[in-house]
């Protein structure tokens, strides 16, 4: 089954395929609709992620000192982009050489050492920070894609989930319905070493809340442990996990960027999950 995010005023779209808790979807939808509540928002921010500034700044004295250039793109959402641009980073910090002779850095270094690496080079300088900020920025514009939350307006929406609490898995999926209950759900319980269910707050998605989240990270299917198996099996409850996936972005992989463009460009608009018509 395939559903999608609607953005109002852009009309923009997010396309998924369901995976097995479709139906919990067409349940969840229907009651949206049936309350009117099939608008969700958020408070997230995402940051202006133009890199070229910074990058220009750094080539100010990177260039004078190494002869090289870090490169300027047009397009920092995407992720092959992203990848270059650490690389380089992590390449530079010790396998670049600086001639100190020639450079001028005789004041920092003496004949025992005229050819150091950038990483030290850079401390000497007191643009160890300044040039670190890169890698800060690139897994900045990377991270504040992987779990956006929003909500509908009724914030206090609550209704019985009736479907088995083993439909939660630790999957990463892109797009789910969150956790926002009081209570832990039965793996948190496992985590927090309460071996006899002895407190009585287990909640593992037995509501369901006006609360979703989009991830843009790459869908991962995260088996259950050994250890959380035999746990459960001695408490004679089904495994469960704390995630109650719906379903993935059709063709994330050669689509993330638009995807990535799509949340930055919608941040202030409301979505309408539509599930399609067969």
């Amino acid at each position: 089954m395939y559903f999608y995010l609607e953005f109002e005023n852009s009309g923009d779209i997010l396309p998924y395929e369901a995976n097995r808790n479709a139906d919990i979807l067409v349940y969840y939808v229907e009651l949206l609709n049936k309350q009117n509540q099939n608008r969700f928002t958020t408070n997230h921010i995402f940051k202006d992620q133009n890199l070229t500034p910074l990058i220009k700044e750094i080539n100010e004295y990177f260039t004078k000192y190494t002869e090289k250039t870090i490169n300027i793109y047009e397009n920092y959402f995407d992720q092959s982009v992203l990848n270059q641009l650490h690389a380089y980073w992590v390449f530079s910090q010790n396998n670049l050489k600086i001639d100190a002779k020639t450079k001028g850095l005789l004041d920092y270094y003496n004949d025992d050492n005229l050819f150091p690496i950038w990483s030290d080079v850079l401390h000497k300088i007191g643009k160890a920070d300044h040039f670190n900020s890169l890698n800060h920025a690139i897994h900045k514009l990377e991270r504040q894609f992987y779990e956006v939350s929003y909500s509908i307006d009724d914030k206090y929406f609550e209704e019985n989930n009736p479907f088995p609490s083993d439909r939660c898995t630790n999957d990463i999926c892109n797009f789910r319905i969150a956790f926002n209950h009081l209570g832990r759900p039965l793996y948190d319980k496992f985590e927090t070493v309460d071996d006899e269910l002895a407190a009585d707050d287990t909640n593992t998605f037995n509501e369901l809340h006006g609360f979703v989240e989009i991830s843009l990270r790459r869908p991962q299917t995260i088996p259950f442990s050994k250890e959380y198996i035999e746990w459960c099996n001695k408490l004679n409850k089904p495994p469960s996990g704390t995630c109650l996936n719906i379903g993935n972005l059709i063709d994330y992989k050669s689509k993330l960027t638009e995807y990535r463009q799509i949340l930055y460009n919608n941040n202030s608009n409301s979505f309408t999950i539509k599930i399609e018509e067969k």
